[in-house]
């Protein structure tokens, strides 16, 4: 995420005389990356990019921080200046409580703190407000609103403010009243407001500041009241409360929100903010009272405002300062410089730590650091810490040394392999390896005859080609040989990747890895050649990862469908058109089964039988099947083959080689063995044999 921050706005904060140009330069060498100077109304604006992890610098204040601290590493004179700030919260004591409040559950906002102002006047904020949020890509509105987003962008606080008067159900105190008049309406509404923080129920809608009203997603948090909902937690306000141009009573709250509920709500619902986008993150939980105390200062001066309440200040997780220690040799060892005591010490107190430094059990320097609160979430480790010393001292000066030694090897995850060794076997075969995006449109699932309803559906797609997660690699597949069969005779393609399945009663789906293709053959080639030819392929690939023993059971209803029974994958075979013919299979069930372990089997020392044997079969008769049981009648049999097959006639001939393992066979024992085939077709396929 990208910020810009006017360099007159920066210069509040920090006393320096160096140059936007110089700060640019040394901020982006041990901190923020400065993208580009900006120059906008005869000011610079710096463009800084900010990485997630960095939230306490989405702000002015932030990044002052920062500059403060990298410039004297480069011998450039720069000091933190903290602007002293009367206390306006002090007269908030002596009021009524105007605002009840109620958090269904404190998990949603660790931290609500809210004040009603009055006597407020409405008119253009001043000059240099408007000059500075339009410099940050903001739109001014009016001395109040302007506000909220100042103190944003100045202290990393998002802040909203409600017309008081449109809460509950109250209409706001009309204009035109003066005087004596106007203090009786206004005494008339002042009674005393309720709001509900809770999460939404689905399909509750809000119409927000941009005039869009928007379904709400279950589980979100807003805010309700009088039965209405006036804010979308975090993310934006509510129209039906916006401060106009007749607002003469305001409340103000600033709070910390489950940023991960607030992040999850602000995809649901493809709205991202500027508030938004700091609430996820994360908020200096010991930086509300003080922005509080700001907003309501810069009311007071802009809009006239009087506090008229008491503040409200619900702290449901009370905020402590966490400590991280490391010892002192561990910064040498982790960046390999050795840096002196007084150095690291001073590095980490420029960046607001509280540092002691005590003996070990073992007597060895050891370094606490109270963590500040804008760097809670941030700082965990000693990592972390040292982390930050190496930044400042300049990774630019660490030595740049050739590691020695042999190098690092990782043992390869063993399903990669299983992987590669697929695709090339594949690749080899003349198929083309695809990729496709994991999103499927409802159209494609509809043609294939899948069922939308029990597919995945994306809450925000980007587009109504992408609204399903894929549950077949098919549907894409076969848009593929669509786009490209017309520029080749015969084409040949597969993708090994997920899909994703609905598991009942979880939130997250199942992911199955499958490896799909499909082959289309323009020429005259009938579909049971082509059904064959990739039968061959199939078993060839398996035979290629070491599984043994592969068994198909055709189906009855459909000759040209077969279901792989062993290993435990899906075959399945479909003819989409003509010529056209698909496999796949689940690859995770096939790689639990894979081997590369190789037999030997010596030459056989004796002669082998080899015979014909033709068949008459009935109507619809599977040649798996009769194979299947010619298996099945001795062990002697160690080879069968199809010559001929003529489904019309219902004839076909087969091959067979007997072998003994010790010695050689006799026509004797050959004979036993084919009037026991020829006893087993016929009781159970009544099949019959040829005898000339």
């Amino acid at each position: 995420m990208n910020i810009l921050i006017p360099h007159s706005w920066l210069k509040e904060f920090v006393k320096t005389e160096a140059t936007p140009e110089t700060i640019a330069e040394k901020l982006s060498l041990c901190s923020l990356s400065v993208e580009k100077l900006h120059q906008r109304g005869g000011e610079t604006v710096y463009e800084i990019e900010v990485t997630p992890n960095r939230y306490d610098t989405l702000s002015v204040l932030g990044v002052a921080r920062e500059v403060a601290a990298t410039l004297p590493c480069f011998d450039t004179k720069a000091e933190l200046i903290n602007p002293e700030v009367e206390d306006h919260l002090k007269a908030a004591e002596s009021r009524r409580n105007l605002l009840e409040v109620d958090i269904s559950n404190p998990e949603l906002c660790p931290r609500f703190a809210a004040i009603v102002l009055d006597n407020v006047e409405i008119k253009p904020s001043p000059k240099i407000i408007q000059d500075r949020l339009k410099m940050c890509g903001i739109r001014a509105l009016n001395n109040v609103v302007d506000v909220s987003n100042y103190l944003m962008l100045e202290l990393g606080q998002p802040m909203h403010i409600f017309d008081f008067d449109k809460l509950g159900g109250t209409s706001n105190v009309a204009a035109p009243f003066y005087g004596a008049q106007r203090e009786a309406a206004q005494s008339a509404a002042a009674t005393k407001k309720e709001i509900i923080l809770r999460e939404s129920k689905k399909g509750e809608r809000l119409t927000t500041l941009d005039g869009i009203e928007r379904k709400m997603p279950k589980g979100a948090i807003v805010i309700e009241s009088g039965s209405q909902l006036i804010d979308l937690c975090g993310i934006m306000g509510g129209k039906n409360s916006e401060v106009d141009e007749n607002t003469q009573r305001i409340l103000l709250f600033i709070q910390i929100y489950d940023s991960v509920r607030t992040r999850q709500t602000s995809q649901e619902l493809a709205l991202r903010t500027e508030a938004s986008a700091r609430f996820e993150r994360g908020i200096d939980p010991a930086g509300i009272l003080p922005a509080m105390n700001r907003a309501v200062g810069m009311l007071k001066e802009n809009a006239k405002a009087k506090v008229a309440s008491r503040l409200v200040d619900i702290n449901n997780e009370e905020w402590q300062p966490h400590q991280v220690e490391f010892e002192l040799p561990e910064v040498e060892r982790l960046l390999g410089v050795r840096l002196e005591r007084e150095e690291i010490i001073k590095i980490l107190k420029s960046l607001g730590f509280e540092i002691t430094v005590r003996n070990s059990g073992l007597q060895i320097p050891t370094i606490n650091a109270k963590v500040p609160s804008w760097r809670d979430q941030d700082i965990t480790i000693p990592a972390d810490l040292i982390e930050e010393i190496a930044r400042l001292y300049g990774y630019h000066n660490l030595p740049n040394l050739m590691p020695k030694g042999a190098i690092p090897t990782t043992p390869r995850e063993k399903k990669f392999y299983w992987e590669d060794k697929a695709k090339d076997f594949l690749k080899h075969q003349g198929f083309y390896e695809v990729y496709n995006y994991s999103f499927v449109s409802e159209e494609q699932l509809i043609d294939f005859g899948l069922d939308p309803q029990k597919a995945i559906k994306v809450k925000n797609p980007l587009n109504k080609d992408s609204e399903y997660l894929r549950p077949s690699l098919l549907p894409s597949l076969m848009q593929n040989l669509d786009e490209n069969k017309s520029r080749a005779d015969e084409i040949g393609l597969f993708e090994l990747e997920r899909v994703h399945l609905p598991q009942k009663g979880k939130e997250l789906p199942k992911e199955n890895f499958r490896l799909t293709g499909t082959v289309y053959h323009k020429l005259q080639t009938t579909n049971y050649e082509l059904f064959y030819v990739i039968k061959g392929i199939v078993e060839g690939l398996l035979k290629e990862l070491g599984i043994k023993g592969i068994t198909f059971e055709p189906n009855a209803q459909n000759p040209l469908t077969a279901t792989l029974t062993h290993p435990p994958g899906v075959l399945g075979t479909i003819e989409v058109e003509k010529s056209i013919i698909t496999f796949d299979l689940d690859f995770d069930a096939i790689t639990k089964l894979t081997s590369d372990k190789k037999t030997f089997e010596p030459i056989p020392e004796y002669p082998p039988i080899i015979e014909d044997l033709s068949l008459i079969l009935p109507p619809k008769t599977f040649i798996a099947k009769v194979i299947g049981l010619i298996k099945k009648q001795s062990d002697l049999i160690k080879n069968i083959e199809l010559i001929d097959c003529y489904p019309e006639k219902g004839s076909v001939t087969l091959r067979l080689t007997y072998r003994h393992i010790s010695r050689t066979l006799t026509d004797e024992e050959v004979a036993q063995v084919r009037q026991k085939i020829a006893g087993a077709l016929r009781k159970n396929l009544k099949a019959q044999v040829r005898t000339g």
